[in-house]
């Protein structure tokens, strides 16, 4: 049975400020002229671009930053200038500049997309981090400088470069976990969640206790990344960190890494955690792990009092597939206030496939929300039970095509002889995707 679970897992952004990993590349030469040609081409544009780094206006100093960064290895001379501006963190609005579009122009704070800012020293890192190993030493040296700002960025260009490594640049970071700045020290967690192997976990696991939430929150991130389960210990230490962001930041790392070892502080988190958002995490991790040992937990937030988190212990029911729950999915779905919450609870019964949920199901293809009835429609056509027949062949006049639709496609999955009238009828239907999903329907009865 095809999984459909894409559409509903959580996605999780930091609130740090920070550049999204781009797409690196060697070299960023222009086509297929000779070296020779290409540089003699380019040495006049680069050295307008050298010169705009020194611009009085901090977006033409940013985009003159990006401009070198498209050129990789064909800007190694002006290396120096751009670790120089490094520091130069003042706020851009917006930049246009090569394929920002495809490389990240946006980020996300807690999964909303917002316009990411820009400024000199994020374009510079970026720049450097597309150059490549040359730029390795000079980054290095950067995070001893006596400029905050510098070293922030300098663990950010480091953390984009193209591999994950024991060598040079991950021990430089390493030793840069105590940095007296926070911000620093936030970002060089980020770098070697991004580059660092297996033999950072510790040392990345040690700043879940950082004076400063988030690098707490930012370690949590990087343990998730380094996918190691040496980490679980310290992030389930971690999971009741008086900062609710931190919090759920350790949540989600517990359940990207599926330790079922945390099933039950995940299970304690959903049952108590004061912020929904962090119980919402736990139901997803929960889910995430697939263990059925967090049912019973999952089961009692389906009455949470926030309607995301009990939308999302509906889909971590369907994710695990827990035969138990389905009274409760079915109490859900035709009790919930929430139309979302139905809608889940309804894709949870038909992840399920039990013919104990097809009375429930048949009772929701009335419910208010078009939505909700769509899904009930699929859910009875995964159970393919011949119970449903004649609420699907009602179904075919709902006032809603893509119902009518879904209606006609969990008929054709049944494949049952007695809506062969019905499916005949609605190859007359308004909409062509009705017909269409008719047809087949009808095709699949009649060869039964």
């Amino acid at each position: 049975m095809a999984r459909r679970t894409s559409a509903w897992l959580l996605t999780l952004s930091l609130v740090a400020v920070l550049p999204p990993i781009i797409e690196r590349r060697p070299n960023w030469g222009m086509g297929g002229a000779s070296g020779a040609s290409r540089a003699e081409e380019q040495t006049p544009a680069l050295t307008s671009l050298a010169g705009a780094l020194q611009a009085a206006d901090p977006a033409d100093r940013a985009r003159a930053a990006c401009e070198l960064g498209m050129r990789g290895t064909d800007a190694i001379a002006q290396i120096p200038s751009l670790i120089a501006l490094l520091a130069d963190d003042a706020r851009v609005e917006s930049l246009e500049c090569g394929d920002h579009d495809r490389d990240g122009g946006n980020w996300t704070i807690g999964g909303e997309p917002q316009q990411c800012l820009t400024s000199p020293a994020r374009e510079a890192a970026r720049a450097l981090s597309r150059i490549g190993t040359k730029a390795i030493q000079p980054l290095m040296t950067a995070l001893g400088d006596v400029r905050a700002t510098m070293r922030r960025y300098a663990a950010i260009a480091l953390g984009m470069l193209d591999h994950r490594s024991d060598g040079p640049p991950v021990q430089r970071l390493v030793a840069s976990l105590g940095d007296g700045d926070w911000q620093v020290r936030r970002s060089v967690v980020w770098a070697l969640g991004e580059v660092g192997t297996t033999t950072v976990v510790q040392p990345v696991a040690a700043r879940l206790k950082d004076e400063h939430p988030r690098v707490r929150e930012m370690a949590a991130r990087g343990l998730s990344e380094l996918e190691d389960q040496r980490s679980v210990s310290a992030l389930i230490d971690a999971v009741k960190d008086s900062e609710w962001m931190v919090r759920r930041e350790v949540v989600h790392a517990l359940g990207e890494l599926k330790s079922r070892t945390a099933v039950s502080t995940l299970a304690d988190r959903l049952t108590n955690d004061e912020h929904p958002r962090v119980r919402n995490m736990a139901a997803w991790a929960l889910g995430e792990i697939e263990d059925h040992s967090g049912a019973p937990a999952l089961r009692a937030a389906l009455k949470d009092r926030e309607p995301d988190v009990r939308k999302q212990a509906a889909w971590a029911l369907g994710e695990i597939e827990d035969a138990e729950s389905v009274d409760a999915l079915v109490g859900a779905l035709q009790g919930d206030e929430s139309a979302d919450a139905r809608q889940m609870a309804a894709w949870a019964l038909g992840e399920i496939e039990s013919p104990k949920s097809v009375a429930g199901l048949i009772a929701a293809l009335s419910d208010k929300d078009a939505e909700v009835r769509d899904m009930t429609a699929w859910a009875l056509g995964e159970i393919e039970s011949p119970a449903a027949i004649d609420a699907l062949i009602g179904a075919l006049r709902d006032t809603e095509w893509k119902v009518r639709a879904k209606a006609a496609w969990a008929i054709g999955e049944i494949a049952d002889q007695r809506a062969a009238e019905a499916l005949s009828a609605s190859l007359k239907d308004e909409h062509p995707e009705v017909r269409k999903m008719a047809a087949w329907a009808l095709a699949e009865v009649t060869d039964h």
